[in-house]
C-alpha cells in the first residue's frame, strides 16, 4: 500500500464504516457460531480485531499484516488496551497455522493486493475448519483498473476480479457462497462457508 491507502484504511472515517455498517451486514449475512477462533488477514491499525469480538462475539482472534509497520501499530493499540492477540507479519498466500484450524476469516480488501489471488482463496479455505466462514469485502477491476484510482494508489493491474469471479472462484475452491452483496460492480460483501 502507499501513503494514501494507509492513511484511508486507518481513518477514523474507515473505522466508523466498518463499526456501523460493514461488520453488522457481516453479522446479519452470518454470524460466527460461539466460541470461534477467528484470523484477520491484513490487519492494518489493529481497529477490526476489537470489532471481531464486540461485534461478531468470536473468542479469540488472530492477525497479521504484510506490512511490518502495521503489525507495530496494532502491537501498541493492543498493548494499549490491555489485549493479547497472536500477531505476525505475513502473507495471506502463506498463512503459517495448522490445516482446519479457524471458525471465521476476515479479508477486508486484502484479495485485490495479491497477484495471485486465488492462491489467497484456497489457503483461507485450508485454515478453516469445516463449515468455517470466510467474511470478504472486497474492491473489483471497474474500481482498481480506473485510470484515476491506477494514479492514486498501488494495486496490480493484471488478473483483476470482478463480483461474479470472485464468486466463481469461491466455489472451485470449495466455498459455498451463503450471502452476497454486490455494490456496483465497484466493490462487493461476500460470506462463504467452507463444504
Amino acid at each position: 500500500m502507499n501513503a494514501l491507502e494507509k492513511f484511508i484504511v486507518n481513518s477514523e472515517l474507515r473505522g466508523f464504516v466498518q463499526r456501523r455498517y460493514e461488520f453488522p451486514l457481516f453479522k446479519k449475512m452470518s454470524p460466527l457460531p460461539p466460541n470461534a477462533r477467528a484470523l484477520e488477514m491484513g490487519c492494518g491499525c489493529g481497529r477490526g480485531i476489537g470489532m471481531i469480538y464486540d461485534v461478531m462475539g468470536a473468542a479469540q482472534v488472530d492477525a497479521f499484516d504484510l506490512d511490518q509497520d502495521m503489525v507495530n501499530l496494532t502491537q501498541q493499540r493492543l498493548s494499549e488496551e490491555g489485549h493479547y492477540v497472536p500477531l505476525w507479519q505475513g502473507s495471506a498466500s502463506n498463512i503459517p497455522t495448522p490445516t482446519n484450524f479457524y471458525s471465521g476469516v476476515f479479508n477486508f480488501g486484502i484479495l485485490h493486493h495479491m497477484e495471485n489471488w486465488e492462491l489467497g482463496i484456497k489457503e483461507v479455505h485450508r485454515v478453516l475448519r469445516s463449515g468455517g466462514y470466510f467474511y470478504v469485502n472486497e474492491y473489483y477491476k471497474p474500481l482498481i483498473t480506473n485510470i484515476i484510482m491506477q494514479k492514486l494508489l498501488h494495486h496490480p493491474q493484471n488478473n483483476r476480479f470482478t463480483h461474479n469471479e470472485l464468486v466463481s472462484a469461491l466455489k472451485k475452491a470449495g466455498f459455498k457462497v451463503v450471502r452476497e452483496k454486490n455494490v456496483l460492480n465497484l466493490m462487493g460483501y461476500i460470506v462463504a462457508r467452507k463444504r
